[in-house]
């Protein structure tokens, strides 16, 4: 599919630009922390238009952080200049979800009446999800590994038929953040904005579905095949793009219809925001796109009833 590999090659080619570019935070982060994509960039599907997402992780020892806030500041400073350098576009919000998370901050804030206010939860399940390292790779498996233990810390207890039920619980938590703060957000927008508006719609109808479900639907074949879901199918799950994961299950029908319309979906959408909202601001093109979401969600439900189909975890997707 054509526009998912120019996506991919072009993603590849900037985390290498940015990690060549960020030869301090190189060495601020080495061995306890690292830089980490997330957004189109982390799912290895940016284009030229696309903002960067990025987080900053850092090894904790007890109260101890091995990068300090000063540090932090100056790998912030050093991810702007190269931003500059490379005519990227600025942060998005004023560099607002630019943040420095500990594995252990992230994992004690699971369940935590802060895990929203102090964006853990989100940070959470984006390293999972979508992410990639652009510097301290081995720091971003430590990362993903330390989380992930968490969420299977009842494995040694059910190991013939463990299934991932304590994520997809906040997967799902994740997908109905997502669809709430857009009916929120989109509520108080007026008029005039109706082009940003519907634009974020339809990438919340792609994009965070492609995100969360491609996951699960891995992890629902993985039970189907052999009854239980191990640290290590999760561990290699998340080290998939959520393309990549759809593809594994490219012989179902139902992942082959999504994985096609997903790719005409990034084709129209490969244009600067200002051409792609005037674009939606028009029924014609809204509606057109509206529709193609609704053949993309279909097919992902159809292919979670067909890939888990007596399965233990499909209904805890449901109820």
């Amino acid at each position: 599919m054509h526009e998912i590999g120019q996506r991919r090659d072009y993603s590849e080619k900037l985390i290498n630009e940015l990690s060549k570019s960020l030869t301090k935070s190189a060495g601020w982060t080495q061995n306890v922390g690292c830089i980490y994509a997330t957004g189109s960039l982390g799912r290895l599907e940016a284009s030229p238009h696309s903002d960067v997402d990025a987080f900053i992780g850092c090894k904790q020892e007890g109260d101890q952080h091995h990068i300090s806030n000063l540090t932090t500041i100056r790998i912030k400073a050093e991810l702007i200049e190269a931003l500059k350098a490379l005519e990227l576009p600025e942060f998005d919000s004023d560099g607002r979800y630019l943040e420095r998370f500990t594995p252990t901050q992230l994992i004690e804030a699971t369940g935590s009446n802060h895990d929203d206010a102090e964006n853990t939860f989100t940070a959470r399940l984006l390293l999972l999800l979508e992410s990639r390292p652009i510097v301290g790779s081995n720091f971003h498996k430590t990362m993903q590994a330390d989380v992930v233990n968490a969420y299977w810390r009842d494995f040694d207890k059910h190991g013939d038929s463990f299934v991932p039920a304590f994520f997809a619980n906040d997967a799902l938590r994740l997908w109905r953040t997502f669809c709430v703060n857009y009916e929120a957000r989109a509520n108080s927008k007026p008029e005039a904005e109706k082009g940003h508006r519907r634009t974020k719609n339809i990438k919340l109808r792609f994009s965070r579905i492609m995100t969360i479900f491609s996951a699960l639907l891995v992890f629902l074949n993985v039970e189907r095949l052999n009854g239980t879901v191990t640290h290590v199918d999760a561990l290699r799950v998340f080290g998939l793009t959520p393309i990549d994961r759809l593809a594994e299950l490219i012989s179902f029908k139902e992942v082959e219809a999504a994985l096609k319309i997903y790719n005409d979906f990034l084709a129209e959408t490969n244009r600067s925001n200002e051409d792609l909202q005037s674009a939606f601001a028009k029924d014609l093109f809204y509606y057109k796109m509206r529709s193609n979401s609704a053949e993309f969600s279909k097919s992902i439900f159809e292919a979670l009833n067909k890939v888990g189909k007596d399965t233990k975890l499909l209904p805890m997707l449901m109820v």
